[in-house]
């Protein structure tokens, strides 16, 4: 996951310092506290779990002029049930342990290429 947040700060245009969990993982409290000890981000939990419906049901509003743009249907569909926050002394462990899997890869990538895999 730390991977993944580190790429997307690298290709987003605009800084962001929030995650919205959907899906099976939303459900889980432990999931949840999980991604902003991991992340160093505030991640929030929808009531609407399920992402797809819920956008399918914003550009329904849209189309049918319920509403007169996304931004107002968002804001209007989006409602939030939790928020959790990171927890510095776990989020330490996992930046820890993410910087030592960042060098073992790095380490990896050399060997293979020193043996013509990479």
């Amino acid at each position: 996951m730390k991977v993944l947040v580190e790429r997307l700060d690298e290709l987003s245009d605009t800084p962001y310092d929030i995650i919205r969990a959907f899906g099976k993982p939303a459900k889980s409290p432990k999931w949840l506290q999980l991604k902003p000890d991991i992340s160093d981000k505030k991640v929030e939990a929808p009531a609407v779990e399920e992402a797809s419906a819920l956008g399918a049901a914003i550009i329904a509003r849209v189309a049918t002029g319920v509403f007169y743009s996304y931004k107002q249907a968002i804001k209007a569909a989006v409602k939030i049930k939790a928020t959790y926050q990171p927890w510095p002394k776990i989020h330490q462990i996992y930046k820890r342990q993410h910087e030592i899997f960042k060098h073992w890869v790095k380490t990896l990538i050399a060997i293979a290429k020193s043996i013509g895999l990479y």
